[in-house]
């Protein structure tokens, strides 16, 4: 009879990758999870990957088990909900996927409450590109995923979650912080001490740029592209661009950074001006001026998804419930 065991450290081995990572994941040693494939493999007699270095490629055998195995798995865990629901209790383990970095603080805190509601359950929220997200969902890989924008397929369930932007962070003394030029002014007083610093805008109150071909002259520091996360970010940002009919072919490119916290220290360094999302300044205090582009917004949306025609678990209907009774 097949081990769910070692069916589950098969399958984080196929969605990691490797040996170690899979390990990392189930918080078990690597030599755990290679024990635990060759007692597989060995009950099977076949082989299901390819060892090729650190990465591990999974053979046809190996593909041909996939389905069967997160099938398995999803029954497991099914059974599990149900019988601690007969006791009147919620848990058991909720997957979820996400497309997007979009609202990812309000996802975070909604996924808090709900843990702390429902102490019996536990979450695993991974970023993959859109494509493997919605297959995921269909598939029942994953009991909801997130998405920019509410994909067009019949069977999918879509709610809006969540509503953000992309802003310009210009670091201090840049062109755009400084006052338009008029009348001159009245020389000012002498004072004893250090003139004062400019003072920032609060974040949540950005103020307009009126002209969206200044971006044209000013080097852009933006994330790098490197991850799923990344790459969404990209393709969030064209589209915006786009429907704005602002140019993004022509803007200039300076600098490409790991998160939207080492852009914001990279622009206060003087790197040039960013585009970060709105929510990654609301605790914001330090000396960079936030813009957006008068009339040419640039929305990120967070769409939750699920599939209509696979019945919820109680734990993913408690879920999807909370996410419905909060938008």
């Amino acid at each position: 009879m097949l081990n769910l065991y070692q069916l589950q450290m098969f399958l984080a081995v196929v969605d990691s990758g490797s040996f170690s990572a899979a390990a990392e994941q189930l918080h078990v040693t690597q030599p755990a999870v290679s024990e635990g494939v060759r007692a597989l493999e060995s009950r099977l007699g076949v082989r299901l990957f390819d060892r090729r270095g650190r990465r591990a490629a999974v053979t046809p055998e190996g593909t041909a088990l996939i389905a069967t195995a997160r099938h398995l798995l999803t029954l497991a865990e099914q059974s599990e909900q149900t019988l601690l629901q007969g006791r009147g209790v919620v848990g058991g383990h909720l997957r979820l996927a996400t497309a997007t970095s979009a609202g990812s603080a309000v996802l975070a805190a909604r996924l808090g409450a709900f843990l702390h509601g429902h102490p019996l359950a536990t979450a695993r929220l991974v970023a993959h590109d859109p494509a493997v997200v919605v297959d995921g969902v269909l598939d029942g890989t994953f009991d909801a995923g997130f998405l920019a924008a509410a994909p067009a397929h019949p069977r999918l369930v879509t709610l809006p979650v969540a509503r953000d932007e992309w802003v310009l962070l210009a670091p201090p003394g840049h062109a755009w912080t400084l006052p338009a030029a008029g009348p001159p002014a009245a020389p000012p007083q002498r004072k004893r001490g250090r003139p004062p610093l400019p003072r920032p805008v609060a974040p949540g109150a950005p103020q307009d740029l009126p002209d969206p071909a200044a971006l044209r002259t000013v080097p852009l520091v933006l994330e790098c592209a490197d991850s799923p996360l990344g790459q969404a970010a990209r393709r969030e940002l064209r589209d915006g661009f786009d429907a704005a009919g602002l140019p993004w072919t022509a803007l200039r490119l300076a600098l490409e950074v790991g998160s939207p916290a080492a852009v914001v220290a990279a622009v206060e360094a003087g790197a040039g001006v960013g585009l970060v999302p709105l929510t990654a300044l609301v605790a914001y205090v330090g000396p960079a001026l936030c813009f957006r582009l008068a009339g040419h917004p640039l929305p990120r949306l967070l769409v939750a998804v699920r599939d209509q025609r696979t019945a919820l678990s109680p734990l993913a209907a408690a879920w999807w419930r909370l996410l419905s009774a909060d938008c």
